[in-house]
């Protein structure tokens, strides 16, 4: 029955040659990785494991910002034509970048045809890196203007060095399998994310955008509710049992003070 089972689930994914292309393409990536990661040291695993959460984030706070972007147009009642837009705007992007690279192909061609290629690529890397200087000194001013932003900046700087302080302490084996567990979320988070993100989508485009983004709204704000009204029940609990703590002290105390008097007076 095994063998038959088998048998009949390759044959069901001959019928899927994109599939089956799509699973070669990452069975050999995921081969390349293994045999990396045997010869990697616990710092090397360590830096890899970094940097693979720093693009996750990346692409988390992107796929944050499209989803933002499309709740506003939702809201707007003009969820429908603002995707149809974005489809195209997209589709424009990708025969840009396609030219762009031709281009950059043809350029890159000629000059290491003319033995410039070295300091074209000196030259690139510099701009790049006053661009990118230039870029994060005005987002930093953009960000001094918002005192919400600098508020939550302030909350994670504490978050920060809370972990500094732990790293601190940590072995490499503690230290690798934080980024791991680290990576795992972000992914787990991203993949919530791009869900939102596609069923907003599809409701924009088949034009009940505002109703669903309204539906959405309303859920969470009752979620939001009945957050509050727990944490309040539980507060009150809290106080209760402390109340019912300091009575249980005091008569306790007034009881050994009464007998004391009494003996003080019969003496």
């Amino acid at each position: 029955v095994r063998k038959r089972n088998m048998l009949k689930q390759a044959g069901a994914r001959l019928t899927r040659p994109k599939l089956i292309a799509s699973y070669a393409h990452w069975r050999r990536d995921w081969e390349i990785d293994m045999a990396m990661n045997a010869t990697m040291t616990q710092e090397q695993k360590l830096a890899a494991e970094r940097e693979n959460s720093r693009k996750l984030a990346s692409d988390m706070e992107q796929l944050r910002k499209e989803l933002a972007e499309a709740r506003e147009a939702m809201l707007s009642g003009r969820g429908q034509e603002a995707e149809m837009q974005r489809l195209l705007e997209a589709e424009l992007e990708a025969e840009k970048e396609k030219r762009v690279a031709h281009l950059q192909q043809m350029g890159v061609r000629r000059l290491m045809q003319q033995g410039l290629a070295r300091g074209w690529t000196a030259w690139h890397d510099k701009y790049a890196e006053h661009v990118r200087k230039r870029n994060m000194l005005k987002q930093a001013g953009a960000r001094l203007t918002r005192p919400k932003l600098i508020a939550s900046y302030a909350h994670w700087r504490r978050d920060w060095e809370i972990d500094m302080a732990m790293n601190a302490t940590m072995t490499q084996e503690q230290k690798l399998a934080a980024e791991r567990e680290n990576s795992r979320k972000l992914a787990s988070d991203m993949e919530q994310l791009r869900k939102e993100l596609a069923e907003a989508r599809e409701a924009m485009l088949s034009g009940r955008g505002q109703e669903a983004e309204m539906q959405r709204l309303l859920e969470a704000e009752l979620e939001a509710e009945k957050e509050k009204r727990v944490a309040h029940l539980q507060q009150m609990g809290v106080r209760r049992l402390m109340q019912q703590g300091l009575a249980r002290g005091w008569t306790a105390w007034h009881d050994k003070y009464a007998e004391h008097v009494r003996k003080r007076n019969m003496l």
